[in-house]
């Protein structure tokens, strides 16, 4: 069963109710400093949908399908890959009673494990050891810039 989703303080939202520092979709980040470890991963996202449980592909943070991403797949999972010449990957089934509201998305991976947060209580989780593969894609928001027609058009 799963846990009540938690409370956040009220100053992490604006006066309409969404997160203070949303971005607009499809933004590039450059890959240097943090966002350049290949030994440990955390890509984090607050989402608004209104598309899960369509089957639609939406990148949230992503460097390219070869390094790390945090994504809505077409199967309707929130997932949290890792790439290292192999795929590696924890998912959270959603379906549309998922849209419409702000979510907060974590995967985690320190060296030993790959872990998927929805709205800060851990869904799934999967050992692995291994690297990740590095890319030569910088790390985007909303679009996936090494298949660039996987964007995503909420908020994030």
């Amino acid at each position: 069963m799963r846990q009540k989703r938690p409370v956040y303080p009220a100053e992490r939202f604006n006066t309409e109710g969404r997160c203070n520092g949303i971005v607009k979709p499809s933004k590039q980040l450059s890959s240097t400093g943090s966002w350049g470890v290949y030994a440990k991963a955390a890509p984090a996202a607050w989402v608004k949908t209104s598309d899960s449980g369509n089957g639609q592909f939406n990148p949230y943070v992503i460097k390219g399908d070869q390094s790390y991403c945090l994504k809505h797949r077409r199967n309707n999972n929130i997932e949290f890959v890792l790439y290292d010449g192999g795929l590696h990957s924890v998912w959270y089934p959603v379906d549309g009673s998922f849209n419409d509201d702000l979510h907060h998305l974590a995967g985690t991976y320190d060296g030993g494990f790959l872990r998927l947060y929805v709205d800060g209580i851990p869904e799934a989780d999967s050992f692995y050891g291994g690297s990740i593969a590095n890319s030569t894609f910088n790390v985007n928001i909303g679009r996936n810039a090494e298949v660039t027609d996987r964007l995503y058009e909420g908020l994030i």
